[in-house]
């Protein structure tokens, strides 16, 4: 994994095996090309709580837009986005709540500091039987000889591109 710290002075130490983009990459909105890769990654993980040390944010508002730098530089990587820790163990509800909302965002996961939260996290990051159904619909329905050419579909009443497709894969996989 990698964790993507933002810092306040330049120079603040990185823990190995660190990386972060620089303010230029902020500023640019671009990551890639100011992270430094020293192993093959998986994922990119949000320091949430560093970005609260960082930027004195007080709520999850106040990063989301950093938390979706996080998801594209990931999807840009083609690496997993793992959301940062939701510091109150004890709250099942908002922790619960914090994973749909991660899970919305487009992250893959979360990271957990208690087993407490691993049966929850693994509720809200896996497709439901909903998601599942409408993922076999739309590869079934592409696979019909008269759709094998076809960018655009209807799926229940619905557009349905080829991109769909793409995701419906990614649900099955």
């Amino acid at each position: 994994t990698i964790c993507l710290r933002f810092w306040s002075h330049p120079a603040r130490l990185l823990r190995p095996p660190c990386s972060a983009p620089r303010h230029a990459a902020i500023r640019h909105r671009d990551p890639r090309p100011y992270i430094t890769r020293p192993a093959p990654l998986g994922s990119l993980v949000a320091g949430t709580n560093d970005l609260a040390l960082e930027t004195g944010a007080k709520s999850r508002v106040a990063m989301q837009p950093w938390l979706s730098h996080i998801v594209l530089a990931a999807r840009a990587g083609n690496l997993a986005a793992i959301d940062g820790v939701y510091n109150n163990y004890a709250d099942e509800s908002g922790f619960a709540e914090e994973c749909s909302a991660a899970r919305e965002m487009g992250f893959d996961g979360k990271s957990l500091i208690h087993p407490a939260q691993i049966d929850t996290a693994n509720r809200a990051f896996m497709p439901s039987s909903d998601d599942l159904a409408l993922a076999h619909k739309i590869v079934e329905a592409f696979a019909l000889p008269e759709n094998a050419e076809k960018g655009v579909i209807s799926v229940n009443g619905r557009m349905t591109e080829r991109l769909h497709l793409e995701m419906a894969h990614q649900t099955l996989a």
